[in-house]
């Protein structure tokens, strides 16, 4: 406050200073939390979530696709992320102005299925007594195509009646497994990368009843959409989704930005070493160990009692270590309380020899 020449004081004011070089943190949640398509796709578009913290107050948390270099949107509820291969970089300004690490979040969405195969045709090689399959992979999106066999129309698309699953770059199949006589339907679903299922396209083909009839040919037909139950080729191992921070390429003409924030992952089973040791030979030559020093404490009865207590000391030991693996079979945790139980019936032994003595 101040003070004037006549003695007139002003009120009192209370200025707060607010020291805060420290920079806030966020975190960073998606819903589904793991891709729930194949290899590492979402096949519904998934819902980010975002917080922050700071040791003062938070200003506001901002987010941008694709790129750092445009506008930053402002966060205020869950984003939905659209189709396509994205990256999504987010970070949070407290009130002081400090800028947070820009953090990375790269997804995959594909919620659109593939078209149908494209110009397929059928003929019958008679003199390789097969049936020949092309077709044209026209649209981009196809992963590989899924062709099932049967003898009617509304066969089911199951394991049984999976032919075969062509990458999209092989656009032909011959099926020498027919008989002559008969009428056979094939028919074609597509996947994408997503596992994503195009609908069905069916074609038809009766061949001769004896050598050197002609086939009589199907025209291709778009049918049905693929049932949930469709049953596809083999799967394969899905990819992780990683959270990470900007390249540095990515990063050019910024400031205050980019630390890795770290991978988003599965924890392995804590036993899968403690597995390795019961499966191996190791664990054999631990029990080979436990009898040589069971023997030992036995020939030791009538000399020296050290003897017998070492041995005791170190089968228990051994023993009670086996017992507590829980990923290890019961009969060879048994196997090992056996031992031990032994070189405890060993030192009673000891104990009545020396008391003789």
């Amino acid at each position: 406050h101040a003070l004037d020449t006549a003695g007139n004081l002003e009120s009192t004011y209370t200025v707060e200073i607010v020291y805060d070089i420290t920079i806030p943190q966020v975190s960073l949640s998606i819903s589904p939390s793991s891709p729930n398509g194949k290899r590492g796709w979402y096949v519904t578009q998934p819902s980010i979530t975002l917080t922050a913290n700071d040791n003062y107050q938070i200003d506001r948390i901002e987010y941008q696709f694709d790129s750092t270099g445009g506008s930053w949107s402002t966060y205020s509820s869950s984003v939905t992320v659209t189709d396509g291969v994205r990256k999504f970089y987010y970070r949070a300004i407290d009130k002081a102005g400090n800028i947070s690490n820009v953090g990375l979040k790269n997804v995959k969405v594909d919620t659109v299925a593939p078209n149908r195969v494209g110009k397929l045709e059928i003929s019958y090689n008679s003199d390789d007594k097969e049936v020949k399959l092309k077709w044209k992979n026209e649209d981009s999106d196809i992963y590989e195509v899924h062709i099932y066999k049967g003898t009617k129309e509304d066969f089911d698309l199951n394991s049984s009646s999976l032919e075969v699953t062509n990458p999209k770059d092989d656009e032909d199949h011959k099926d020498s497994s027919v008989d002559l006589g008969k009428k056979y339907y094939y028919k074609f679903v597509t996947e994408d990368e997503a596992g994503n299922l195009g609908k069905v396209k069916l074609i038809s083909i009766e061949l001769p009843s004896t050598e050197g009839g002609e086939a009589v040919l199907g025209t291709a037909t778009n049918t049905e959409e693929s049932p949930a139950s469709t049953v596809l080729g083999a799967q394969t191992v899905e990819e992780s989704t990683q959270v990470e921070a900007p390249k540095e390429e990515e990063k050019e003409g910024e400031k205050e930005e980019g630390k890795v924030l770290g991978t988003e992952k599965e924890e392995k089973g804590a036993t899968e070493g403690i597995t390795k040791v019961c499966d191996s030979l190791l664990w054999l030559w631990i029990l080979l160990a436990q009898l040589i020093l069971l023997v030992i404490a036995f020939l030791a009865l009538k000399d020296k009692k050290i003897f017998a207590l070492i041995a005791f000391v170190i089968v228990t030991g051994i023993a009670y270590y086996l017992l507590g693996l829980k990923a290890c079979e019961l009969w060879q945790k048994a196997l090992s309380v056996l031992l031990g139980l032994g070189a405890v019936f060993m030192l009673y032994l000891q104990a009545i020899v020396g008391s003789r003595e």
